[in-house]
C-alpha cells in the first residue's frame, strides 16, 4: 500500500513536539519521534537519492531559546510511502506455521510466511529499496544493496538488529535485513 500524510495534518500532530535549536546538535540523523520518525537531511538527500518515489517529507521545527519563534531545522519527519502489510483472505493453517529467522519487525506472521514461500511477492519486495511494516512508520526494512551503503555512510541513530532469530531483537532495533529460506540476504 502506498500511503501519504496531510502535511498540515503532521504539522498538527508534531506542534507539542519540538526542541531547543541549541539541542539539535545532540540529534543523531534518525530517530524515533512522534508522530514520524525525525532524519537529518543528509540522510533525507540519501533516501531521495535511493528511492525517489520512497518517501515523503516534512519540515522539523526548532524553538529559539531567546525569541520563542519556531524555525524550520535541519530535520525532516520521514514517511516512508511504502506500507507492505501481506493480508491473505483465508487464513493460515496450522502446517504454514513457522518460527521464521527474519528480523522482528518485519510484521505480522502472514507477511513473514510470503516472504518465504511466495516468489511473487519475493519479487515484488526485491524491488523495493525500502519499505515499512510498521503502522506509526518508524520501522524501514531495506534491500541489502541500500541496507550496507547505509552503513558505509555511518548515519547515525540507526540501531541494527542483525540477529539470526527475530526472538533476540530489542525494541529500540530499528534497521536491519531478511535472510530468505533460500539463504540469500535481502
Amino acid at each position: 500500500m502506498r500511503v501519504a500524510i496531510d502535511a498540515a495534518a503532521v504539522t498538527e500532530r508534531a506542534a507539542s513536539r519540538s526542541i531547543s535549536e541549541a539541542g539539535l546538535k545532540h540529534l543523531p540523523e534518525t530517530l524515533g519521534w512522534n508522530p514520524l520518525r525525525l532524519i537529518g537531511a543528509r540522510l533525507r538527500d540519501f533516501l531521495e537519492e535511493s528511492f525517489p518515489q520512497g518517501s515523503l517529507f516534512y519540515p522539523f521545527f526548532a524553538i529559539d531559546r531567546e525569541t520563542g519563534a519556531s524555525k524550520p531545522a535541519n530535520f525532516f519527519y520521514w514517511l516512508p510511502c511504502h506500507y507492505l502489510r501481506f493480508k491473505p483472505n483465508p487464513k493460515r493453517s496450522s502446517d504454514q506455521a513457522m518460527t521464521p529467522h527474519v528480523w522482528g519487525a518485519l510484521g505480522r506472521q502472514d507477511t513473514v510466511w510470503e516472504m518465504y514461500h511466495n516468489k511473487a511477492f519475493q519479487a515484488f519486495v526485491e524491488e523495493l529499496p525500502f519499505w515499512t511494516p510498521s503502522p506509526n512508520f518508524n520501522q524501514c526494512v531495506f534491500r541489502a544493496d541500500v541496507y550496507h551503503s547505509i552503513k558505509a555512510a555511518s548515519f547515525t541513530g540507526f540501531e541494527e538488529a542483525a540477529a539470526d532469530n527475530y526472538l533476540r531483537h530489542t525494541p529500540e532495533q530499528c534497521v536491519g535485513y531478511v535472510h530468505f529460506a533460500r539463504g540469500c540476504l535481502w
